[in-house]
């Protein structure tokens, strides 16, 4: 890889080589990567594989050498990525009073069957496999826990999904509702809903709900690479009059591919 062709090109081939590790990427980016185009001493970048701790380690020492940063601005860098990355799975439950008391505080990830909760997850904690992605609907059937410091993030069962026994769907509206309305330190609900699609009716009664009950919750709009140019303008247009109170709602478009709504979904995180 070599800068000199192109700051654009390079950072292309970077995210085609280690897709999973494109993250760190952007975040150099935003501390003034253009200056490794000036040293054109990048290789390193497009064979390293960063792994664990100590990866980070060598490649922040490389940077270091190569006179890029200095070391404060390094792990200003990288402290928030490498936080992130330190998430683990807790534990699933199948029913609500299975769940032990509330002992951190909860960020709940809620939305229909296969909108993208488990991607999202994967991408905000750069983890390719946290959450299992399946491209079956309604595979999330549990209450699924994740830690990371003092923070439980939740990702709750699916709903909306019709090619299930009716008893498995009050199964699972009985996880949401009882879940939502339980006296836990919910900090707040990431909703996802499909930038290609209008809101279903579960969609819209799952944000009359948190309005009504003053839980604090964000919208993302997933699989925003899907469309075109046009399309999301359209989409974005129509979404003023199809999700209720949207002027008062905080809106954020969301990419697997590129990335898009990660760094906005993690400010929001630490700002809590």
């Amino acid at each position: 890889v070599n800068l000199r062709e192109g700051y654009a090109s390079f950072i292309e081939a970077t995210k085609q080589a280690h897709p999973d590790k494109s993250l760190v990427m952007n975040a150099v980016s935003r501390y003034g990567a253009r200056q490794i185009g000036e040293t054109g001493k990048v290789d390193f970048f497009y064979n390293e594989v960063w792994a664990d701790e100590a990866d980070f380690t060598n490649l922040k020492a490389i940077l270091y050498e190569n006179g890029v940063y200095g070391n404060y601005q390094l792990n200003t860098v990288f402290a928030a990525y490498m936080n992130y990355n330190k998430a683990e799975f807790s534990a699933s439950y199948g029913t609500f009073s299975q769940i032990p008391p509330c002992e951190r505080i909860e960020i709940a990830f809620a939305g229909r069957s296969n909108v993208g909760k488990s991607t999202l997850i994967n991408k905000v904690f750069n983890r390719k496999n946290l959450a299992r992605v399946s491209s079956v609907p309604g595979k999330t059937a549990t209450i699924n826990f994740y830690g990371l410091e003092n923070v439980y993030f939740v990702d709750l069962p699916g709903y909306g999904y019709a090619k299930v026994a009716k008893s498995e769907k009050n199964r699972w509206a009985d996880l949401i509702e009882g879940y939502l309305n339980s006296d836990r330190d919910i900090r707040l609900v990431f909703l996802l809903i499909d930038m290609r699609h209008a809101p279903s009716a579960d969609d819209l009664h799952m944000i009359n709900y948190l309005v009504d009950s003053g839980l604090p919750f964000v919208i993302i709009l997933t699989k925003a690479d899907k469309l075109k140019k046009t399309r999301r303008l359209e989409r974005m247009k129509s979404f003023e009059t199809e999700i209720p109170y949207f002027e008062d709602i905080h809106i954020i478009p969301f990419s697997s591919q590129t990335f898009e709504g990660v760094d906005e979904v993690r400010n929001i995180i630490e700002e809590i």
